[in-house]
């Protein structure tokens, strides 16, 4: 059973349309993460449909490409909004059910530039590293509740993030990037195994781990990537 939130009433009816085509049931409520009575609300009106709340996914985030001192603070306000305080502000929402029923599991998506940094997207970085710190920090106090907290971070995604940060018309959407289909399969596979952090790419695992050893290499190695 599902819920589904999101900003936009039309997709989100084509997705629930999807849903229940295979069988599964599906509620679909408009909600912006940034305003916190609609995110309590969703979560109010989750329990009310189906009784409990057994696995929640923070998906919501946006960018901009460009660099950091041209952006309108605005757009800055917006990344911080959106990744950062619409993520805490739906997990501080449905941890009081978890906690009521003994159990559960959070998804947070975050980002491989939560684990290693990005020029020209510094808003972002900062925003996923702070999911980082959160995811883990959360982990920690919901451990003796049963509920398990996931700091999940795919690679570069085919959606349409790229071309609202503008990193289309700038070159600089990456190439190669993972199908949603592929991300989606491996976020249940995440949820399904209680995994506490899942980096989908393995070339990312390694230049994560470079970057704590070496940090000016990897970013000399992403700057000839860039060029």
């Amino acid at each position: 059973s599902l819920m589904l939130a999101a900003r936009r009433r039309d997709r989100l009816n084509s997705v629930a349309t999807e849903c229940r085509a295979c069988g599964v049931r599906c509620e679909v409520m408009v909600a912006d993460v940034q305003e916190r009575a609609q995110v309590a609300g969703l979560v109010d009106e989750t329990i009310e449909k189906f009784g409990r709340l057994d696995v929640l996914v923070s998906n919501a985030g946006t960018g901009h490409f460009g660099a950091f001192h041209l952006q309108p603070w605005e757009t800055v306000e917006r990344t911080l909004r959106t990744n950062v305080e619409g993520t805490l502000a739906v997990c501080h929402a449905a941890i009081p059910q978890m906690i009521k029923q003994g159990s559960g599991a959070i998804l947070i998506v975050s980002s491989v530039v939560g684990k290693r940094p990005t020029p020209m997207l510094a808003a972002y970085c900062a925003s996923k590293f702070a999911l980082w710190g959160f995811s883990q920090a959360l982990e920690e106090e919901l451990r003796p509740h049963q509920i398990r907290v996931c700091h999940f971070c795919p690679a570069a995604t085919a959606t349409e993030f790229h071309q609202v940060a503008g990193m289309e018309e700038t070159g600089g959407s990456p190439g190669g990037m993972e199908s949603p289909d592929r991300v989606a399969a491996a976020m249940v596979e995440a949820v399904s195994q209680g995994k506490r952090e899942h980096i989908m790419s393995g070339m990312e695992r390694a230049l994560i781990k470079l970057h704590l050893i070496a940090p000016g290499l990897t970013g000399r190695l992403l700057g000839m990537v860039r060029k």
